[in-house]
């Protein structure tokens, strides 16, 4: 069996990123993912970003894909009654972008494709087996692949994670967070998007170019009615999504020949506003360490334990100023926030 430099796990943000560092670097990467080109659009989920993300897109792949995913774009936010303009580079303003995830996702999938990185479709990893020389994954059909690294970019499905069994620190109580489309029947403004402040939690709303709204609530878990925000809509247009978002990271980042990447290492709610951009900032700091273990495996250990720090320091600082968001805004779970202060 041929040994692979690096196996990915997942095709989202942080896989296309490690996948495009590997490829730049001289390496062969192996892109593993459950999505294809059929499956990856199947439903509509919205996501609001900076402008820094095509602009990262940009430097990894030397294209810009978010503008091609856009529903609609956004000048800044209104929150507790203040408009806050979106800003780039300095004191230059540009526009957000509120994606469609699933044509984004797609995208990815394509620009990987054309670029000629090796991908194995509509499959994922059923175990894994870490020892001192290699990684070895066992497919959902049974094949058995060998790579020197792996790079968990499985997003909060955390799949190396799970399947290793690593242990995780907690930085927050239970939270969920819910999501969908709706027509509103109250004016708001259209060119901006608006975070609510409320007693249990919050909402985000995203107005789209086709009139309707796509919306986000957090709240603790035993408030989460998994409802959407009835006094401001009317004719529901998707189903609900909902997922866990506790505040948790797995510690250490790493093990043995595996590093975890985006939200398959650490998960915060999504009023953080950094979900794609920390995702593809892990992934290309992930496959860079890879790269690095490759060209000087006597450094495996100091390199992994650099990647670890930078990614741990990194996510503390991200849970610091969200902590710090809702305390200034007085939303209720800021209290229990605290306690999990490490």
């Amino acid at each position: 069996m041929d040994v692979i430099d690096t196996i990915i796990l997942g095709s989202g943000p942080s896989g296309f990123a490690a996948a495009f560092t590997l490829l730049k670097a001289g390496k062969k990467p192996l892109v593993i993912t459950r999505n294809s080109f059929n499956n990856v659009c199947s439903e509509v989920t919205i996501e609001s970003v900076e402008p820094v993300v095509d602009t990262l897109i940009n430097d990894i792949c030397g294209k810009t894909i978010a503008a091609t995913a856009s529903l609609g774009i956004f000048g800044g936010i209104y929150s507790d009654g203040q408009y806050t303009p979106t800003k780039f580079s300095g004191n230059s303003l540009r526009h957000g972008i509120h994606l469609d995830r699933g044509v984004f996702n797609a995208q990815l999938l394509s620009v990987m494709t054309n670029a000629g990185i090796n991908i194995i479709h509509d499959t994922k990893a059923r175990n894994i087996f870490n020892d001192n020389n290699q990684v070895t994954i066992v497919l959902d059909d049974g094949r058995r692949l060998t790579a020197s690294y792996l790079i968990d970019c499985t997003g909060r499905k955390q799949v190396a994670g799970r399947l290793l069994q690593l242990p995780r620190q907690y930085y927050s109580p239970r939270l969920t967070v819910w999501s969908g489309i709706d027509r509103i029947n109250i004016q708001i403004p259209t060119y901006a998007a608006s975070f609510i402040s409320e007693e249990n939690g919050w909402t985000w709303l995203a107005p789209l170019e086709n009139g309707l709204t796509g919306w986000t609530r957090v709240a603790l878990t035993n408030h989460a009615a998994l409802t959407p925000p009835f006094s401001i809509m009317e004719n529901h247009k998707t189903g609900v999504r909902s997922a866990d978002t506790r505040w948790r990271l797995f510690r250490p980042l790493y093990s043995g020949k595996i590093l975890l990447a985006g939200d398959a290492a650490g998960v915060l709610d999504p009023a953080a506003g950094q979900g794609i951009l920390n995702a593809l900032w892990t992934g290309k700091i992930a496959a860079e360490a890879a790269v690095k273990m490759i060209d000087e495996p006597t450094k495996e250990q100091t390199i992994v334990q650099q990647y670890d720090t930078w990614h741990f320091k990194r996510f503390e600082m991200l849970a610091e100023q969200l902590r710090s968001y809702y305390k200034v805004r007085r939303i209720i779970f800021a209290v229990f926030l605290e306690l999990f202060i490490t």
